[in-house]
């Protein structure tokens, strides 16, 4: 009985795209490394790069590291360079899906939200405040038409 229910957690894997494998070995990282990943939420809101690397990436209030896919999106996005920060632990960091390269902020016509859009759905962005901690630029937030509100998930709220 055992055997086959194995068989069937196994096939039930195979059939939606999970594996067997370790969880290290799904996302390309040593046992050690695996290990050594953490969330770190006191770093939410920052912008980092590690020392010597182009790739930045954006702490969600999670903790998580998302990364910011170019220059575009990082300008289309936030208000300046100058506040990506350099630290040692950015690989440390566990990380969540990066932001899509069409990554947009946008509002309802007519509504104060601010929605950051990427090409997983649409995240709310709680307040002024969140604005601010994140670095998200006010004049990049496009007025964004009704029916994209009603055909994009809402995947949460950046806090």
């Amino acid at each position: 009985m055992r055997t086959s229910t194995r068989l069937i957690a196994l096939t039930c894997a195979a059939v939606i795209g999970l594996s067997a494998a370790p969880a290290h070995a799904a996302v390309g990282k040593t046992p050690e490394q695996a290990q050594t990943s953490a969330r770190h939420p006191e770093l939410s809101g920052k912008r980092l790069r590690a020392p010597g690397s182009d790739s930045v990436y954006v702490i969600d209030q999670n903790g998580y590291r998302r990364g910011i896919p170019d220059a575009d999106t990082f300008d289309s996005l936030f208000r300046d360079w100058q506040s990506v920060e350099e630290n040692d632990i950015v690989d440390e960091i566990s990380s969540r899906p990066d932001l899509s390269r069409n990554a947009f902020l946008g509002r309802e016509p007519g509504t104060d939200g601010v929605y950051l859009f990427t090409d997983k759905g649409r995240y709310g962005v709680a307040s002024a405040a969140t604005m601010d901690k994140y670095g998200f630029d006010w004049d990049k937030v496009h007025d964004t038409p009704d029916f994209v509100f009603k055909y994009v998930q809402e995947l949460g709220t950046w806090r």
